[in-house]
C-alpha cells in the first residue's frame, strides 16, 4: 500500500506542472492573461433625476388695479318729509349723490396663499389655489346745501320757508375683504438648465366680504342769524358676502433649487367681476355698487414636489 501511495504521488507532481502550463495553451499564468492591458470596466447606469408628480405650492403677489366704476342708488337725499301717499314722487329738496363723492383706495392689489397640483408628465400641469386679498375701501363722502321747503296746507305742495337753508353732509364707507379660489392649468414649454419658462390660464371665484358704515346729517340753518337747528342723523351699517366670477392668464418662469423645490416669478392678469351692498337708511334701500376689477400683478412663490 504504501508503494503505491508514492508512486501515484510522484505521478501527480510530474503532471501537475505541464498541465499548469498548458491550461491557457501556454500562455503563462492567470495574472498574464490581459498581456498588461487595462480590463474594461461596465458603464454606471445612468440615474433618472426625480420630479415627484403631486406639489404644493406658496406665493404672493402685488399688482396694480385700474379704480373700477362706483355708484350709489337708491338715496334721496332731502326727500323726507310728509306721507309719500300725499307726495310728489321726487319734492324740489330732491338730491342725489354725485359721482365726485367717491374716493376709493385701489392703487395696489396684493394676495397671500398657497394650493396643490399635479405635474403630468407631457408639460402639463394644474394646481387649485386659496389666495387672502388685501382690504380695498370704496369711501362716498360729500355736502350739498339747499333752500329749505315745507309742506303746503294743501296735499301735494310744497312751499319754501323763508330765510332758512338745510345743509347735507354724507359719510359712506365700504370696506372689500376678498378672497380667491382659483383652478390653474399651466403648459411647461421646455427646460433649460434648471430654468423653466410657462404660460397657464385659471378660472374661479372670489369671496368677497363688504362691509358698509352709512352716516349722514341734516342741518337747518337761519340764514339771517347764522343759527342751526340740532341736525337730524341717520345711520346704518350692514354687511354682505358676494361671489363673483374671477379668471387669470399667466406667464413666467421657475428655477429648480433641487430636485424637490423651485421658485417660481411670473406675471398674472387678473379679473374680478363686480359686487354691491344695499342698505336700508330711513326707508330708503340704498345700494352702492363696485364696477369690474382688472388687476396686473407680480407673483413670486415657491413649489414642493412630494410623491
Amino acid at each position: 500500500m504504501k508503494v503505491r501511495i508514492a508512486c501515484i504521488s510522484v505521478a501527480l507532481a510530474v503532471a501537475l506542472p505541464a498541465s499548469a502550463a498548458d491550461w491557457n495553451d501556454g500562455a503563462g499564468s492567470l495574472k498574464d492573461m490581459s498581456g498588461g492591458a487595462a480590463v474594461a470596466v461596465p458603464a454606471p447606469v445612468p440615474v433618472q433625476t426625480y420630479r415627484g408628480a403631486w406639489y404644493f405650492r406658496f406665493d404672493g403677489g402685488i399688482g396694480s388695479i385700474g379704480t373700477p366704476t362706483l355708484s350709489e342708488t337708491g338715496l334721496d337725499i332731502g326727500d323726507r318729509d310728509g306721507p309719500a301717499a300725499v307726495l310728489p314722487a321726487t319734492g324740489p329738496d330732491y338730491r342725489a349723490t354725485k359721482p365726485d363723492w367717491f374716493s376709493s383706495d385701489f392703487s395696489t392689489f396684493a394676495t397671500v396663499g398657497g394650493g396643490a397640483g399635479y405635474n403630468f408628465s407631457n408639460g402639463f400641469r394644474v394646481d387649485a389655489t386659496i389666495e387672502k386679498r388685501f382690504k380695498d375701501d370704496v369711501l362716498l363722502e360729500g355736502s350739498d346745501s339747499w333752500d329749505t321747503h315745507a309742506l303746503c296746507t294743501t296735499t301735494g305742495c310744497w312751499q319754501p320757508v323763508a330765510n332758512r337753508t338745510t345743509n347735507f353732509e354724507v359719510t359712506d364707507e365700504t370696506k372689500i375683504d376678498a378672497t380667491l379660489w382659483m383652478v390653474n392649468a399651466y403648459y411647461d414649454l421646455f427646460s433649460n438648465r434648471g430654468f423653466t419658462p410657462y404660460i397657464g390660464a385659471g378660472i374661479g371665484f372670489a369671496w368677497n366680504e363688504l362691509n358698509r358704515r352709512h352716516t349722514s346729517t341734516y342741518a337747518v340753518c337761519d340764514d339771517t342769524t347764522g343759527v342751526c337747528a340740532a341736525p337730524t342723523t341717520e345711520t346704518a351699517s350692514g354687511r354682505a358676502n358676494k361671489f363673483t366670477l374671477a379668471y387669470a392668464a399667466m406667464a413666467g418662469v421657475s428655477y429648480d433649487l433641487s430636485e424637490m423645490t423651485a421658485v417660481d416669478l411670473g406675471y398674472r392678469y387678473l379679473f374680478i367681476s363686480g359686487s354691491d351692498i344695499a342698505l336700508d337708511i330711513n326707508d330708503d334701500i340704498s345700494r352702492v355698487e363696485i364696477g369690474d376689477q382688472h388687476v396686473h400683478q407680480f407673483r413670486a412663490g415657491l413649489r414642493f414636489n412630494v410623491n
